[in-house]
């Protein structure tokens, strides 16, 4: 992994991103052909899942998992962290496992 991830490094120092500019990071890929869509053809997931979905759903772990709402909020960008609350805390806790499903 070390050597994949030195050509993402170098040219940057340490206080860089690896991945991105800040502004632009991995590109939306094209809804026909493009990298999702051929990881999706490669496994068994359902063809509706979305990188929206995979959004959603690790902030909604995150937050399960006792993330704090406002860094979940900061790392989607939304605007308020209730927003995040709204779109992401879907989750909830059960006694035992942590996790009891979407709702």
């Amino acid at each position: 992994m070390a050597e994949a991830l030195a050509g993402q490094r170098e040219g940057k120092t340490r206080d860089h991103l690896a991945f991105g500019d800040g502004h632009n990071q991995i590109t939306t890929p094209a809804w026909r052909d493009g990298w999702f869509v051929c990881a999706k053809k490669g496994s068994e997931v359902t063809a509706a899942l979305t990188i929206h979905n995979l959004r959603q759903t690790a902030a909604s772990l995150s937050i399960a998992a006792g993330a704090n709402v406002k860094a979940v909020q900061c790392l989607l960008g939304h605007a308020s962290a209730a927003m995040t609350w709204t779109c992401a805390g879907t989750v909830r806790r059960s006694p035992g496992c942590g996790f009891d499903g979407f709702g």
